[in-house]
């Protein structure tokens, strides 16, 4: 009998660790105002490789189940385009809720033109090659309060050289395709800061002053990456504010688990404040990764 209720007991308990440990499910969806970037098949062109892009980071980070942007409703968001962004902002949370999306993310195409170059003296149709610039802004959506949690406006561009032959777009799909190139260092450098590692405390060791997490190799933790022990608690006005409680760094014998992970603080004096962090707060601490090095300083927010 006693078996049965351990074996039971350990069930739900795998069970448990099993969800905490579910990947967050995220929206990311591109629109844009139809009255200011004109020609609908370029729009959509945007839409399909700036969702590529962003689509391969986010799953490449293994922390992510990205939602088919067919699911939500971007001709509804752009005829109501003119009620403006806090009320698109409030659609999208809706849609995103009725999806059970864990976050958000909106990319608002500000800008786009394609162009042909013009042919030459000797040269034929097929010489032709195709420029494009455009602008996104990206915003994160906090999915309670529909605010955006901070916005970065990042720029592509492809300039037709004058020859395909060096490698010049031939088509303006291939233009939009080479200026959304251009902006994927940037965007992958604003989805690391905006979405760092975050995993579950699971227990501590009181001798050798090690903390044990959910999490590893299956969600693409690596040793390069920089550690730290944070609260992570929401103000009464709805902000969310992370504190660092003690930096941590990998165990020199165990590395990087599957599917846990054992830390140790990088100073032992900072052991205490790790105590009494999970003993107070035990529903508000969590393993984090550091941000990453990003291109564009300042200007994430």
């Amino acid at each position: 009998m006693k078996q049965s209720i351990f074996t039971i007991l350990l069930c739900l308990l795998l069970c448990d660790l099993q969800a905490q440990n579910t990947k967050q499910k995220i929206g990311f969806i591109p629109y844009a105002d139809p009255s200011s970037i004109g020609d609908e098949g370029y729009r959509e062109m945007a839409y399909e490789y700036l969702y590529e892009v962003a689509t391969r980071i986010f799953i490449n980070t293994q922390r992510f189940d990205v939602l088919d942007r067919g699911k939500f409703d971007i001709v509804k968001l752009e005829k109501e385009i003119t009620k403006g962004d806090d009320f698109i902002n409030s659609e999208i949370v809706a849609q995103g809720n009725a999806l059970a999306t864990d976050a958000i993310v909106v990319a608002k195409v500000t800008a786009l033109s394609v162009s042909e170059s013009e042919i030459e003296e000797g040269e034929s149709v097929n010489d032709v090659g195709w420029s494009a610039f455009f602008t996104v802004e990206l915003k994160q959506l906090d999915v309670e309060t529909t605010k955006a949690l901070g916005a970065v406006q990042l720029v592509g561009e492809h300039k037709d050289g004058g020859s395909i032959l060096t490698g010049d777009a031939k088509s303006p799909e291939q233009a939009i395709s080479k200026a959304i190139t251009k902006i994927e260092r940037d965007l992958r450098a604003w989805i690391n800061k905006k979405f760092p590692i975050q995993m579950v405390v699971l227990d501590k060791d009181d001798g050798n002053r090690e903390i044990y997490d959910l999490g590893g190799k299956e969600i693409g933790l690596t040793t390069k990456d920089k550690m730290s022990l944070r609260r992570i608690r929401k103000l009464p006005s709805g902000h969310t504010v992370e504190e660092t409680i003690a930096e941590l760094k990998f165990t020199k014998s165990d590395g990087v688990g599957e599917a846990t992970t054992k830390f140790e603080v990088k100073n032992k004096k900072d052991w205490d404040k790790v105590v009494d962090a999970l003993e107070e707060y035990p529903d508000e601490i969590f393993v984090m990764g550091s941000v990453r090095d990003n291109p564009l300083g300042d200007i994430f927010n």
